[in-house]
């Protein structure tokens, strides 16, 4: 099989636990970026919140943010394509919002926005070491994020709950999607309820590239670890899950690969590239 367009899930995909991405991965994708083929990021951050040593990199063209939510060009840092949430259902979760006690985050023009609180105090909200410096990193503070959101539901990619166990996760999504018309809902991670349009998708938008790229579907390789990813590995020519993937992630893999902490990713792209599996066609 002849890869053209590879898609690449970041956190704990591509990146290590600590957020770091490795030298051998970058000598990797550097080298399949020289033969031609696209290297494509398909996370569920939003687009400002990527690690810029990846949107700077050169080795890698486009951008899929926010679940799928939206596309960015990065050559030329330009929104290329976005599915916002409709007036009706941010009307909708927002009133949810406020019976709710998960704290909740949302995602505006690429940018992720939560509460002064829940950015200054992670921790009280059953937040670890690690998520909580993530979400001081990268969530603006807003001291009314109702009002916010109510004043930018035009723009609105997505929402997230943060939840604390298992049943509220389970809860949440039921309400939502009982609630709430036209929306989309996944998780990337512990007890995440991720909400988009219901035409968003990691493996909409991916269709969409390699559609305007002129690039068959079997032609696409795939990576990711998370129930978000599930979609886009089945969609794929071929799906590689890593080996720390979630369980619907692994099932719906073609093939397990070392996992992020062992740089898997890049290990299973060097195998391909011994064998051949990269055209050079631009």
């Amino acid at each position: 099989m002849k890869i053209k367009l590879i898609a690449l899930d970041l956190d704990e995909t591509v990146l290590h636990n600590d957020g770091s991405f490795s030298a051998f991965t970058k000598r990797i994708l550097t080298q399949i970026a020289a033969t031609g083929c696209y290297v494509v990021i398909a996370s569920g951050r939003s687009f400002h919140t990527l690690p810029q040593e990846l949107t700077s990199f050169s080795g890698i063209s486009y951008a899929i943010t926010s679940n799928g939510a939206a596309l960015y060009d990065l050559s030329l840092r330009k929104l290329l394509l976005r599915h916002t949430i409709s007036e009706q259902a941010v009307q909708q979760i927002l009133q949810y919002a406020q019976t709710c006690s998960a704290p909740l985050e949302v995602f505006c023009n690429g940018e992720a926005h939560a509460s002064s609180t829940y950015v200054s105090y992670p921790e009280r909200y059953g937040r670890g070491k690690k998520a909580a410096a993530y979400i001081q990193q990268t969530r603006i503070p807003e001291s009314n994020l109702m009002a916010f959101a109510m004043e930018r539901q035009k723009e609105i990619e997505g929402f997230d709950f943060s939840c604390l166990t298992d049943a509220q996760q389970k809860q949440v999504t039921a309400d939502l999607l009982k609630q709430v018309a036209e929306i989309r809902i996944t998780s990337s991670g512990h007890h995440l309820v991720e909400i988009m349009h219901c035409r968003a998708g990691k493996e909409s938008m991916l269709q969409r590239l390699a559609e305007q790229l002129a690039i068959k579907q079997s032609e696409v390789l795939a990576f990711g670890n998370g129930e978000n990813d599930v979609a886009m590995l089945q969609w794929a020519g071929m799906g590689v899950a890593v080996r720390n993937a979630a369980p619907a992630c692994l099932e719906a893999a073609d093939v397990v690969t070392d996992s992020n902490e062992e740089d898997g990713v890049a290990k299973f792209l060097e195998t391909q590239m011994q064998n051949g599996g990269f055209l050079q066609y631009r």
